[in-house]
């Protein structure tokens, strides 16, 4: 059999359920323990357990109360309901809106909170969380085959925890339904169903970052594994972008202290003497990787030189672009959009060999290998 065909084989077995249920897994609370949580009905209702919650009732539920998973089962497809707890979790406030059900387990001390939801509602809440609002229609478009085909790549990534995909940068950050703009669900409704395979008809690793600063950046040299369709890009659109320059001033002193404490320093770390007769100097010197030296002091990309400043009390670093710069780049993507560029365009620009087809067509691939 050849390779094609097994992997086709093996991507229906894998769409099966989500083909059949429309619905994914998401768990709200992945890395944070709460105690107690209120649910609390707004359109349509619920039901618990056989009680049935009205609009604009809440349900107060307690770690201590509960020995069994327990279902808000939504009463049609308008319901929609909100969680407030104590806890501070970016991606779980009080204001965000859920569609589907919410499912409260007990998990050691505390409650894990899940959301099954239809997957094109839950690809809304991505896009608009990932995107912003008020972006170009076709953006949207291009935003939502890409997060449709990195959740569907990646509806195993959480299986050993009981649950498919989590609301975090991890998988992508998820804080409920799309509320501000209509025009995220008109473009879920035009591409419906879209996701993109490579070559070897393997759903694409769909990688996306805020701004590439002018080129996208080999897959290999971030995550130590190539893909065809993941080959650096020159990228001028986004020049004009909000991310695509930053500077960051660091002490000195720390600069010193966090390289020693990371253990990533060596003796040829530039001295404040060495800065002072070498100014600027580009990071590309054995003692660290510009990866380490990103993670270390926060930086926006590992696109940036440095300088010891006139005081030589600090340093200033400049640096351009806004993520790992693999894949698409967000803001250049926007300003090609603005341009009348449509989405094949735009993913095919960032993406080299892709094909754009809808996951629910994969069986007729089987047959071509």
């Amino acid at each position: 059999m050849k390779k094609g065909r097994v992997v086709c084989l093996i991507l229906l077995v894998f769409f099966q359920l989500v083909v059949k249920s429309e619905q994914v897994l998401i768990c709200l609370n992945p890395t944070t323990q709460i105690t107690e949580c209120t649910f609390t009905s707004l359109n349509g209702s619920y039901k618990k357990a056989g009680l049935h919650i009205t609009q604009k009732k809440q349900v107060v539920i307690n770690h201590s109360d509960i020995h069994l998973p327990i279902t808000f089962k939504a009463q049609g497809e308008h319901a929609r309901f909100k969680i407030h707890t104590s806890s501070r979790i970016r991606e779980l406030k009080s204001s965000n809106i859920y569609s589907g059900n919410l499912i409260i387990k007990r998990v050691g001390g505390g409650l894990k909170l899940y959301n099954k939801i239809e997957l094109d509602q839950y690809i809304s809440g991505v896009v608009e969380a990932e995107s912003g609002k008020d972006q170009p229609t076709n953006f949207y478009q291009v935003q939502t085959i890409i997060s449709r085909t990195y959740a569907l790549a990646n509806l195993r990534k959480h299986e050993d925890q009981g649950y498919q995909l989590c609301n975090q940068v991890h998988c992508q950050v998820f804080k409920g339904v799309a509320r501000h703009s209509n025009d995220i669900y008109k473009a879920i409704e035009q591409t419906k169903g879209l996701i993109l395979i490579d070559t070897n008809i393997e759903v694409a690793h769909a990688a996306f970052h805020s701004n590439c600063g002018g080129f996208t950046t080999n897959a290999e040299e971030v995550w130590s594994y190539p893909k065809h369709y993941l080959e650096a890009v020159k990228d001028t659109f986004c020049h004009a972008g909000l991310q695509y320059h930053w500077q960051k001033t660091v002490d000195f002193s720390r600069w010193e202290t966090l390289f020693k404490h990371d253990s990533i320093y060596d003796a040829s770390i530039p001295t404040r003497d060495s800065l002072i007769s070498r100014e600027p100097i580009c990071i590309d010197s054995i003692c660290f990787s510009k990866k380490q030296a990103r993670s270390t002091l926060h930086l926006r990309s590992t696109q940036f030189n440095y300088c010891l400043q006139e005081d030589s009390t600090s340093v200033l670093i400049t640096g351009r672009g806004f993520g790992h710069g693999v894949g698409l780049c967000q803001e250049g993507a926007i300003e090609m959009s603005k341009q009348n560029y449509d989405y094949r365009s735009i993913l095919k620009h960032y993406y080299k060999g892709i094909k754009i087809i809808s996951y629910k067509d994969l069986k007729f691939f089987q047959h071509l290998e």
